[in-house]
């Protein structure tokens, strides 16, 4: 009887230890129960050793440190994230109150997580698979765009998968088994190898010229293609392309045609630079230096611009005094220069100019009375065989002053012509002569 009693005893406390087993223990203290709980909580964090194998495996891949660096800060981002959603899980094993001290007991039941943990990684891995089975098979279809959004959605499951993975191997006696298709570095080299292959090559309307800002005469042709590892060229139809100017400002986005084409109808405009047009893929959601590649493949049309002969123009600009004001007539100079026209006293048009007061207005404050002018110079353009205005422009200038006279000074002399607008006036006029 006594033996029965022995074993029977013996064999409750192999139970309850293996139960001891099962759990993670944390126990805190504090003056309230939420800062009991957090103490015991922070104790059971500070236990888990999460041994991240995915983050050591990247070391010995054949990728760039870029790569690199993006698995490792994405797979480490969700490591936290599976640790807060441990902690959210845990059991409260027992509280009381002792001499105004809040005491917490909490308890992870590693059985039960890790059979949750275990459905999540089923789920994450076998979508993965799929993806990658897919890409795989447009691949052999000769479909290199679907393969390669299917690789990239592929990739996107990697950082949580290799994460709770990382977690899961710390929890339980045996390894949660991932395929070798799965691997980070064996998908990252297929994409770059995808990437890599996209091919872009100018068809027609390379070498044109046009006058400054317009249209070239034909439309620019480009071939989008995948270059197949047996040689072939495979048009790549419905494929989204950026086009842009030599200095990088955008021109438009758009998709190739079903052929493979894309047709692009562009202005002659002087860059900082080469003038031309490049074409690219348009951005996709890629890793960096993944995308970096794909920016790397382009083709490019360069064009060049007629030099027009300049429309002369002379100046007859007068003061405030009604007198040829050199200084204004500078500043007018300045305005045209590097535009279609150039100055000469020998042109065919004259720009004549006057200065016009808008308005003197006196004003009285604590520092006294002073006075502010408005001022105008009325620029015209003028045909000099019949005296016809053939337009007119304005510039203004606004100034402070203690007495008037100095204020209407002051604002002729800060009189600003905008260049821009100037020769848009001028040539507007000459068009409608």
């Amino acid at each position: 009887m006594k033996k029965h009693l022995f074993i029977a005893i013996f064999t409750l406390f192999l139970v309850g230890l293996s139960g001891a087993n099962n759990y993670i223990y944390g126990e805190g203290q504090g003056k309230s129960f939420d800062e009991a709980f957090a103490e015991a909580q922070s104790k059971i964090a500070q236990q888990i050793s999460v041994r991240v194998e995915s983050i050591t495996e990247l070391n010995t891949l054949d990728i760039e440190e870029d790569a690199k660096h993006y698995f490792r800060e994405s797979i480490e981002k969700n490591i936290k994230l599976t640790v807060d959603e441990t902690l959210n899980g845990i059991e409260i094993i027992s509280q009381k109150v002792k001499k105004g001290t809040h005491e917490v007991k909490l308890g992870l039941d590693k059985i039960k997580y890790l059979n949750s943990l275990r459905s999540e990684l089923d789920e994450k891995k076998n979508a993965a698979r799929n993806l990658v089975d897919n890409a795989e098979e447009f691949v052999a279809q000769g479909k290199p765009l679907f393969a390669i959004d299917s690789y990239t959605d592929a990739q996107k499951h990697l950082p949580e998968l290799y994460a709770k993975k990382a977690f899961y191997d710390s929890l339980s006696e045996h390894p949660y088994y991932v395929w070798h298709e799965l691997n980070v570095g064996s998908i990252d080299a297929a994409l770059r190898d995808l990437i890599g292959r996209v091919s872009f090559e100018l068809v027609s309307g390379g070498d044109q010229e046009a006058e400054l800002g317009k249209r070239l005469p034909e439309p620019i042709q480009f071939f989008v293609y995948y270059a197949s590892p047996d040689g072939g060229r495979i048009p790549l139809s419905g494929y989204p392309v950026h086009l842009s100017y030599g200095d990088g400002s955008s021109l438009e986005s758009g998709q190739s045609d079903d052929r493979g084409n894309y047709k692009v109808v562009a202005r002659a405009l002087e860059l900082e630079g080469m003038n031309k047009i490049v074409i690219r893929s348009k951005a996709r959601d890629l890793p960096t230096h993944l995308a970096r590649l794909s920016q790397s493949r382009f083709a490019e049309a360069l064009y060049g611009i007629v030099e027009l002969g300049k429309t002369e123009i002379s100046l007859d600009i007068k003061g405030q005094w009604g007198t040829r004001d050199e200084r204004l007539e500078n500043i007018v100079a300045r305005a045209l220069s590097g535009s279609a026209f150039v100055v000469s006293e020998y042109a065919s048009y004259v720009l004549e100019g006057r200065i016009a007061e808008d308005d003197v207005k006196e004003l009285d404050s604590f520092a006294g009375r002073s006075y502010i002018a408005n001022v105008r110079l009325e620029l015209f353009l003028v045909r000099k065989d019949d005296g016809k205005k053939l337009g007119s422009f304005s510039a203004k200038g606004t100034a402070n002053a203690k007495n008037e006279s100095d204020a209407i000074h002051q604002a002729v002399n800060k009189i600003s012509v905008d260049s821009r607008k100037l020769n848009s006036s001028l040539q507007d006029f000459l068009k409608h002569e």
